[in-house]
């Protein structure tokens, strides 16, 4: 729940469950394959960007890397509301070009709004 105002997500890892950025490590190219977005309430909406931040764990200042995804849901469950977006050629990002953490950002509709994101890729030269 990201509250209803623009927000880099920046959850960190947690029990069993990774976190949502990751940072790079210096000399590091991770390439970005797809992304997973969606929102889970009834009757909201959230705007989706994928980028990084110039420092680590989602902090600092955010730069996009791919356009806004606009997602709306009705007031009841009524079709799909999660979506997946394949990146090709695959995107990379570089610690070289300034790039210490990949994330989100999202501007939910309202305090409420349960989302979910994540996103796939590999390390590589």
């Amino acid at each position: 729940m990201p509250g209803a105002a623009q927000i880099v997500l920046t959850n960190g890892p947690a029990g069993d469950q990774p976190g949502i950025y990751y940072n790079l490590a210096a000399g590091e190219v991770v390439y970005v394959t797809l992304l997973c977005f969606g929102v889970i309430t009834a009757s909201d909406d959230c705007v989706f960007e994928f980028g990084y931040t110039d420092q680590p764990n989602g902090a600092g200042t955010f730069r996009p890397v791919t356009p806004e995804f606009f997602v709306r849901t009705g007031n009841a469950p009524n079709g799909r509301s999660t979506f997946e977006k394949r990146i090709e050629p695959f995107l990379p990002l570089r610690y070289a070009d300034g790039v210490r953490s990949l994330t989100f950002r999202v501007d939910a509709n309202d305090a409420a709004v349960t989302i979910t994101v994540a996103y796939h890729g590999f390390r590589g030269p």
